[in-house]
């Protein structure tokens, strides 16, 4: 059964924009290692602590940010702007494996839902959009087909 869980990722991924600017305004103090240009550790106090690559300040290559919540989000960094492949796991029990375009989900990936299900297929936006799949925490198929700002459309 679909439940109200699977909705919180287009509500988390929609939201990480908002939850990822303020830390370039946050206060922030390098650990470890060269913050500026090479590889580092940072703590944005309050927010939590990214560990990468740097260049000239920010975010740049592969990195991985881990909340203060203990959601866990690796992804690759072109000026402080997630790009590229991901991975995201929050701290309510989902996951999400594909490609980010800027702050947001975009193109094929994988969630896994807190409750088991698991989508496989096209996002936009952090919502399923286009081609996708869900299945059951079984392997069982639930919808299959168009999606469409992370509604099903129905086969006519």
């Amino acid at each position: 059964m679909i439940s109200i869980i699977p909705q919180k990722i287009s509500y988390i991924i929609v939201l990480l924009p908002f939850i990822l600017l303020p830390y370039s305004v946050a206060q922030s103090n390098c650990i470890k290692g060269n913050c500026i240009n090479g590889f580092g550790v940072k703590n944005i106090i309050g927010k939590g602590t990214y560990k990468g690559f740097f260049k000239n300040r920010k975010k740049h290559g592969k990195g991985t940010f881990i909340y203060a919540d203990g959601s866990v989000f690796t992804v690759f960094w072109k000026n402080d702007i997630p790009n590229g492949y991901g991975t995201f796991s929050s701290y309510y029990g989902i996951t999400y494996k594909g490609f980010w375009k800027g702050h947001y989900i975009y193109g094929y990936g994988v969630v896994r839902y807190a409750n088991g299900d698991i989508y496989k297929g096209y996002l936009k936006k952090g919502k399923r959009h286009g081609k996708g799949t869900l299945f059951s925490s079984s392997g069982r198929i639930i919808k299959k087909g168009l999606w469409e700002n992370d509604r099903f459309i129905p086969a006519k």
